[in-house]
């Protein structure tokens, strides 16, 4: 097995460095308050209300790209809460999925580039 991973230090777009530790979800402050109104959601779930700050602490902890995407399919709030840590280190096993990764982020790469941290390559 070979791996490759590729490592880009603050985004494809080189978004600026954040001098604090504040921007590492795994190291947000421990004020838990809700930020929205449940009305506001439309899914009256206290799953799928849970404080973005909290949710961004829980998705950094999640070893694998596929447990990522299935927490961004929860629901909306979730989706958007978990945005940065699936698409920091996208995880590819054929060039197939690499092209197809490269033709989405080349279509709107204002969006998903400042994200992106890095590629992880895996060739069995």
């Amino acid at each position: 097995m070979y791996n490759l991973d590729l490592n880009f230090g603050h985004g494809l777009r080189g978004a600026a460095a954040n001098d604090d530790d504040k921007s590492d979800p795994r190291l947000a402050d421990s004020d838990y308050e809700s930020d929205s109104d449940a009305s506001d959601v439309g899914d009256y779930s206290p799953w799928a209300n849970m404080d973005r700050r909290l949710l961004q602490r829980i998705i950094a902890y999640l070893p694998r790209q596929s447990d990522r995407r299935a927490f961004c399919l929860v629901s909306r709030e979730w989706a958007l809460a978990g945005e940065s840590s699936l698409w920091a280190y996208p995880e590819f096993s054929t060039p197939k999925q690499l092209a197809s990764f490269l033709r989405v982020v080349s279509d709107r790469p204002s969006v998903y580039g400042p994200h992106i941290r890095g590629i992880r390559f895996t060739l069995a």
